[in-house]
């Protein structure tokens, strides 16, 4: 036993006793385990979406502080997926594009409105078709239906 009145075990212990709980509490163990969280999370999953994204509207700052703690936090995971996504967006923008496209391209992105996210109407990373990014695949989409959009093609 620990100072502050904790107990501790080894790994091994620990592995023991959570088994022992959820033989014993099965119930609880039903209620709580992630299975059943990822089950909540799908039947209110718009709500969920919508209540996030109310109270990432009103608690910007904060948020932005959140956000940068993870990314910090997670440098090299972040680091990576970021990486990962501009080898998927190269490879998806044509060699034939000008540079009035790309200029075009940039404009679309800055010109967009508040609460809207840009969205490729054929996804970069689809599981049936990969779109190109170029102007004729980009669109504004509020930002809660393109959060459900993910990256289907069509309509969701």
């Amino acid at each position: 036993m620990a100072k502050d009145g904790l107990k501790y075990y080894c790994r091994t212990c620990e592995y023991e006793n959570n088994r022992a709980w959820k033989a014993n509490n099965p119930e609880s163990y039903a209620r709580y385990s992630k299975k059943a969280s990822r089950k909540k999370y799908l039947k209110n999953k718009e709500t969920i979406i919508k209540k996030t994204s109310e109270w990432a509207q009103k608690n910007k700052e904060k948020r932005r502080i959140i956000v940068m703690k993870s990314q910090k936090k997670n440098a090299h995971t972040h680091a990576a997926n970021e990486s990962k996504r501009r080898a998927i967006k190269l490879n998806a923008t044509p060699k034939w594009l000008t540079k009035e496209d790309f200029q075009q391209i940039k404009e679309f992105y800055k010109n967009t409105p508040q609460g809207y996210h840009v969205d490729h109407i054929i996804p970069l990373k689809g599981k049936e078709v990969r779109g190109l990014h170029v102007l004729w695949n980009l669109q504004y989409l509020p930002a809660l239906e393109n959060i459900k959009k993910s990256n289907k093609f069509g309509g969701f």
